[in-house]
Parts: C-alpha cells; sequence; structure tokens
C-alpha cells in the first residue's frame, strides 16, 4: 500500500469565497487529493461520508464529493503558514467557505454524516440562520 508521500500532488485554483460577503481572487492551493488519502485507508463498504476535523470543527464530506476535496500544505507556492491553517488545511472545491478545514487534525469515515458542526459554529459567528 502506497504512503501519503508518495501520492501525487495536485493543485486548486479559485477565488475563495466567505459566507461574510468577503473574498481572495486567484488562491492557488497545493496538497494532496482526499480521494487518494481515503483511498489509503481502504474504507469499509458502509463508509458514506469523511468527517474531516480540528477539534470540535468537523465537517462531512460524502465519499461522492471527496474527488472536489484537497488536503493542503501549499498556497500560492509557498508552503501553508499556521495562519492560513498549516500544517494541513482542507479546502473542498466550489464549497461555502466553512467546509474549509484550518489545521485538519483528523479524517474520520463514518456511515452516517453527523453534525456538520463547521456550519453550525460558522453560521453563529456570523449571526445567522442555522435552520434549514
Amino acid at each position: 500500500m502506497a504512503e501519503v508521500s508518495q501520492l501525487g500532488r495536485a493543485t486548486l485554483e479559485e477565488p475563495f469565497v466567505c459566507e461574510e460577503g468577503w473574498s481572495v481572487p486567484g488562491q492557488r492551493w497545493g496538497g494532496v487529493r482526499l480521494a487518494d488519502v481515503v483511498a489509503l485507508a481502504q474504507p469499509l463498504p458502509g463508509a458514506r461520508y469523511v468527517r474531516a476535523g480540528s477539534g470540535e470543527w468537523v465537517v462531512p464530506v460524502s465519499l461522492e464529493d471527496i474527488a472536489r476535496g484537497l488536503i493542503c500544505d501549499e498556497l500560492n507556492g509557498a508552503p501553508l503558514t499556521v495562519e492560513h491553517g498549516a500544517p494541513w488545511r482542507l479546502v473542498v472545491s466550489g464549497a461555502a467557505c466553512y467546509t474549509n478545514v484550518k489545521w485538519l487534525d483528523h479524517l474520520q469515515l463514518t456511515a452516517e454524516s453527523g453534525e456538520n458542526a463547521a456550519r453550525r459554529i460558522a453560521l453563529n459567528r456570523i449571526g445567522a440562520s442555522t435552520d434549514g
């Protein structure tokens, strides 16, 4: 079985858009594909989600959507800084900004999505409703 260090590198370039109303154009993230890391784990047939998190900040990503995820250690051609989530940050292309997990410290494969704590925490921070 391959190790993470043997996985191919990938890049993702897109603007970073936050629900708070600000954006940063042309961010170029570099790292390894979430799908490749999940494949290393050899998920059981019942696995449907990967729960990615840092402490209580946890976001479920369906296995159908993991191809859009990148576990990043670079931003704009330079090593990722702590301010931007080093050593590892999950970035999910086209998803809400709260699905980007700074300081990624765990991945868990599960049958159920569980609570999207990242969404709840992020929306509470900006005073938005978590209903719906």
